[in-house]
């Protein structure tokens, strides 16, 4: 699931990626 996520925050802006990775953390 590593590579998903990966690519997520690759597609997802700095902005929504940034929180996407808080809020997964």
């Amino acid at each position: 699931w590593l590579e998903t996520l990966a690519q997520a925050h690759e597609a997802l802006p700095p902005p929504i990626t940034y929180r996407g990775k808080r809020s997964t953390l």
